[in-house]
């Protein structure tokens, strides 16, 4: 029985220590209002109280790049980024020897499918502030993000030069590796970031990741380490478990989930693959409680529904699983084990 999330993917951590960025998928430009006025329509600045009581305060002192650096933050946050991009550049008018304005800047531009000018704006940052390892290291994430890795390189090599011992870097030399296919440079640049810091839960994780993809069992070793170097750290969890799992070592799989849930009880992959676990070694009451819960967190969740069906099946519940399949087959109906189930349950009760 194979293991899953709702969403098919492993923990997703591979940008977790990318300073201030977050990638989404790029939003339509807002109309150009003037700097005072509140961004948006009245309808958004009804809803949205926080934005209109900046927005008062701007049309009262619109000069001060404080608001509009906050105003812009918040903008950034609900994934408006030409009104985002707006603000920030007024803020940067008004105050442009403020290094973070700039990088809230390239975000604003860089979610908002502006690559170019990203690119351009991280570059000017440090013609101003040449020394400045934080900008370095947004500037080799840009170029990482946009898969210009020579590029990336190049400018980890200069925050080396700056700082021999920063862990960051390293980290993002591994990660550029190994996207360009050198496992052997990614190992050796990421075991240098631990060796920094051994706090470092991505550098332990990738290593364990690029271990196991080598098939080493050495790879358990570093998950153990990412979860010691963060006994709290949900991410090193879930894939220490995750490994345990597609092992076949379902005990510690289970042992670890249930951490995972005293720390998080919504976690939802921990219910999932908790319950997948214990469906796979007969525990069916407890599968279902599982089940259950995901459902009542996540109603349109087809999986959760699928895998409650299974169990209901195996419990005898026939007419429950029966509308468990259908439930999940509503829910989605490309490629859905749902419906060979239903189609095989519905044979047997002929």
């Amino acid at each position: 029985m194979s293991y899953t999330s709702l969403s098919d993917t492993r923990p997703n951590r591979l940008f977790a220590v990318i300073l201030l960025l977050v990638v989404f998928a790029a939003c339509n430009n807002q109309s150009q209002a003037p700097k005072t006025d509140i961004p948006s329509s009245q309808e958004s600045a009804e809803v949205d109280p926080v934005i209109r009581g900046i927005s008062q305060l701007i049309e009262k002192s619109n000069t001060s790049h404080e608001l509009y650096f906050k105003r812009s933050e918040l903008l950034y946050q609900r994934e408006r980024y030409a009104e985002a991009e707006k603000d920030i550049s007024q803020a940067i008018e008004l105050k442009d020897d403020f290094a973070p304005y700039y990088h809230l800047l390239a975000d604003s531009q860089l979610d908002g499918a502006k690559s170019k000018e990203a690119i351009k704006t991280m570059q000017k940052v440090i013609e101003l502030f040449p020394n400045r390892i934080p900008s370095y290291l947004k500037l080799s994430e840009f170029y990482f993000i946009l898969k210009q890795y020579d590029s990336s390189l190049s400018t980890i090599n200069e925050i080396i030069k700056l700082d021999p011992q920063n862990a960051d870097a390293y980290f993002m030399l591994g990660m550029n590796f190994r996207e360009m296919g050198d496992a052997d440079k990614a190992l050796n640049s990421l075991q240098r970031a631990v060796e920094i810091d051994a706090d470092m839960v991505d550098a332990w994780i990738l290593l364990g990741d690029i271990h196991e993809q080598k098939g080493q069992k050495i790879a358990a070793e570093y998950y153990q380490n990412a979860v010691a170097s963060n006994p709290q750290n949900i991410e090193a969890l879930h894939t220490l478990a995750y490994y345990y799992q597609n092992h076949e070592n379902i005990s510690e799989a289970l042992k670890i989930y249930r951490d995972i849930l005293d720390i998080d009880p919504k976690y939802t992959d921990a219910h999932l693959n908790s319950g997948i676990l214990n469906l796979s070694i007969d525990s069916l009451n407890i599968a279902l409680a599982h089940f259950n819960l995901l459902i009542n967190m996540h109603p349109r969740a087809s999986k959760a529904y699928y895998y409650r069906g299974l169990t209901r099946e195996m419990l005898g519940e026939t007419d429950k699983a029966i509308n468990d399949y259908e439930s999940s087959i509503n829910l989605n109906e490309v490629e859905n084990p749902a419906k060979e189930a239903l189609e095989e349950l519905l044979q047997t009760t002929k």
